[in-house]
This record gives structure tokens, sequence and C-alpha cells, in this order.
């Protein structure tokens, strides 16, 4: 579904920096939508709840940036970036999620994302790295984990573990029971 910005822009010196939102939960689009709509250099021309709408918003208005989700249902984020991209080599784009896994953050920017935060970073830290991308920065990432998953070790025990390779060897548990030593 698209949705047009109610944010109408009073005349300014400059040229506002014009953005596309694209996030299917409605509250955060309308959250991040008020937060851009105090900044005197930033205007949201559209919004859409999914990444095929978010394309046709692109197309449509081509902004100077372009705000996505990670995860949204049908197209995700990612695959959203990627096609933009296709349409406008030149699109600068944030990921804004609340996946804080470093391997999205590096599919999204392998797919063109030019920054990559999480929801969970202070509003002020959004609107710079909106300013940054505005300005040509790239590589950008906020609230992400140093590693993407928990090693091994941090998961599993080393008994488990064990336990685990006799699973996968199939035998029962009468029989991993008797490898181990215990009833």
């Amino acid at each position: 579904m698209l949705f047009r910005s109610q944010h109408t822009s009073q005349q300014r010196s400059t040229t506002p920096i014009r953005i596309v939102l694209i996030d299917d939960h409605s509250v955060v689009r309308a959250g991040v939508a008020n937060l851009l709509a105090l900044e005197h250099d930033m205007q949201v021309l559209a919004q859409a709840d999914n990444g095929a709408d978010g394309i046709a918003l692109w197309r449509r208005y081509h902004p100077d940036i372009g705000i996505v989700d990670v995860a949204m249902a049908g197209m995700d984020g990612i695959e959203t970036v990627r096609r933009i991209r296709v349409v406008d080599p030149a699109a600068r784009l944030v990921m804004l999620t609340s996946s804080e896994l470093r391997a999205d953050a590096e599919r999204a920017h392998e797919a063109g994302a030019a920054a990559y935060i999480t929801k969970h970073v202070a509003h002020e830290e959004i609107l710079r790295v909106v300013r940054q991308v505005y300005a040509g920065r790239t590589g950008l990432m906020l609230g992400v984990r140093t590693r993407s998953v928990p090693e091994q070790s941090e998961l599993l025990s080393e008994r488990e573990l064990i336990v685990l390779r006799h699973m996968r060897r199939g035998e029962s548990n009468a029989e991993i029971a008797a490898s181990l030593g215990v009833s």
C-alpha cells in the first residue's frame, strides 16, 4: 500500500533531503516520518509498507535517500535495496532495522545499502546517518553486534556437544548413556 506524506514543507532557503520510507510497521514509519519532519533539512516524500511499493515510489519520486527495513513480509529489505539499485545505481539507501546481526548488515551492504543502523540507536544518530549518506558516506554501521552468532562453545557445553555427536551417528539414548558411562 502506498502512503503519501502528510508533511508539507515550508519555503526553505535550501532544498531539503527528499526521503522515501519503506517499512511494514506503520507505527515505526509514522515515528520516523515525524522525527524527520521536525528537521528543517529533511522531507518525507512518501511511504510504503512493502518492498514492491517502495520500488514504485522510488521510480516515481527519485528521492535523495531511502530508509528501508530489513525484515518485511513478502520482499525483504535486502531484496528491495538490490532492486532499487538496479532501477537507480546511484541510489543512497539506509537500512533501519531491529536486526543487530552482523550477517544482515553485511548482506545489506552487499546489496548496495550505504548504511545499516538498528532501531535501538538514539534518534540523533539516525538523523546524523541520513545526513552523512546524503553527503556521500557509505559503509556506516551502528548498533550491530561484533559477531553474527555466538560461538558454538557459548551455546552448548562440552558434554552436550559429545551427546550431539552421538545423536548425529544415530545412536539411541541407551547407547549414548552406555558410551558416556551414565544411566
